[in-house]
């Protein structure tokens, strides 16, 4: 369905909603079976942009929220539960008029249970920077969660997915600084900004890994003007890159960080600093990367644990093809995960003279003592008195044991010989006092 701008200004003629219940937003239903709404974030503007120009500013806020059928909001009559939602970020610089993409949201969203919302947000103009479309989205979150209610949403199960620039927008949102303000005069502003799930799809993540000419370099040099500046320094072009973002909590306030599931075409084989296209497949691994290392810093295993990776081989912004993956990961998320344990990736090569490799783990209880095991069989499992283990290793030799730290992390050092090179062995940890397992690790050294 497009949204003609003809409907919009003939708001009017539909009625906007009201709900004995606070906070009630004043919005316009196109459709109610299935639910389709309109309405404007920017709740200085009117739902339908009527009598404002399109340099007002007005259209750069206005959204679409979709509704799978047979579900909606109590004022429009359904009982269903809470449903979790899916904002979808557009890539490029420029917006639709009015929200285009429910067809989209039908094939690859809907069906799953979730909420869709379709947004504008603020381009970047000359001379201005990727926070003015940050500002935007920030909006968008505290709106929705100020909402929640009416909407018939949960407002803990917000994801975030954007493609291209959207990508590094759902990032942002995610990663840098929460607009909450608790003391503000605003209801809106009480609400957190930030999302609880992003799926990034090609988005640059390192502007220390790009070369001196790339793709779209107009762009970039709009979005981040300084740190594409000829001489930029390695500071600034951080200050601008999503890895810095996700690994530096401590410089925006974060004291949680939102779950990820990363989009990329394969890798060019191109090295950091020599990437011609912002979208270079080898960000996933530098992302995954940085995503250990928050965890270590951090102790929040459940985001080693979530991390995830959809490559798209056929559709270089991971736009169609690839949302069958991403959105199985987002259903998994709504349930209650089995693994509490984060078994950190090796990722230390094997010589030609085998190598030491240290295997880390995160999210032990402190002083627990923690064993490790290796095997190449995974499959149904019987463990006395853990009932909850149901899967594991079917036959696993032991590698040794550990004391978990005050921090609850534990690291075992054991010596990887050249014949485990090409093996596809699989790693556990375990704590069968508590019955805490971690991921099975399947690992095959390269090299």
């Amino acid at each position: 369905m497009r949204f003609a701008h003809s409907l919009l200004v003939a708001g009017a003629s539909l009625a906007s909603l009201a709900l004995a219940q606070s906070p009630t937003p004043d919005l316009i239903v196109l459709t109610n079976d299935p639910v389709v709404l309109i309405d404007n974030y920017d709740q200085t503007f009117p739902s339908n942009c009527a009598g404002y120009s399109l340099a007002s500013g007005c259209f750069q806020t206005i959204l679409g929220i979709y509704y799978p059928a047979g579900s909606g909001p109590t004022a429009l009559g359904y009982s269903n539960a809470k449903r979790p939602v899916l904002i979808q970020l557009r890539g490029a610089n420029a917006n639709n008029q009015v929200p285009t993409q429910l067809s989209w949201f039908q094939t690859y969203v809907l069906p799953h249970g979730f909420v869709g919302v379709d947004p504008n947000y603020a381009p970047v103009l000359p001379g201005e920077d990727y926070t003015v479309s940050l500002a935007d989205i920030r909006v968008l979150v505290q709106y929705l969660r100020h909402y929640h209610e009416w909407f018939n949403i949960d407002p803990d199960k917000i994801f975030v997915f954007g493609r291209s620039f959207g990508a590094i927008m759902s990032m942002g949102v995610g990663l840098r600084e929460d607009a909450q303000d608790l003391s503000s005069s605003a209801p809106f502003a009480h609400q957190s900004s930030r999302p609880n799930f992003l799926i990034p799809f090609s988005g640059m993540a390192d502007m220390n890994c790009l070369a001196a000419q790339v793709l779209w370099g107009d762009l970039l040099q709009l979005w981040f003007p300084v740190s594409s500046a000829p001489g930029a320094t390695v500071a600034q072009k951080n200050a601008d890159s999503p890895l810095w973002w996700l690994t530096h909590p401590e410089l925006y306030n974060r004291a949680w960080t939102p779950r990820i599931c990363l989009g990329y075409a394969p890798p060019s084989g191109l090295p950091c600093g020599q990437y011609i296209d912002p979208h270079d497949g080898g960000y996933a691994a530098i992302l995954q990367n940085g995503i250990d290392e928050l965890v270590m810093k951090t102790n929040e295993a459940h985001v080693g644990l979530a991390q995830h990776l959809v490559t798209s081989a056929g559709d270089l912004y991971a736009f169609g093809e690839a949302m069958a993956d991403a959105m199985n990961w987002a259903k998994q998320q709504l349930v209650p995960q089995t693994d509490t344990l984060y078994l950190v990736p090796p990722k230390t090569p094997i010589t030609p003279l085998g190598s030491s490799q240290a295997l880390r783990v995160v999210g032990a209880e402190p002083g627990a003592l923690v064993g490790y095991f290796a095997g190449f069989t995974t499959g149904s499992v019987f463990v006395p008195n853990c009932s909850n283990i149901q899967v594991g290793l079917l036959d696993f030799f032991p590698l040794g044991w550990k004391f978990a730290d005050s921090s609850g992390q534990a690291q075992l050092n054991v010596f990887a010989p050249p014949q485990a090179i090409g093996l596809d062995l699989v790693l556990h940890v375990a704590d069968f006092a508590r019955c805490e397992t971690s991921q099975l690790l399947h690992k095959t050294w390269s090299e």
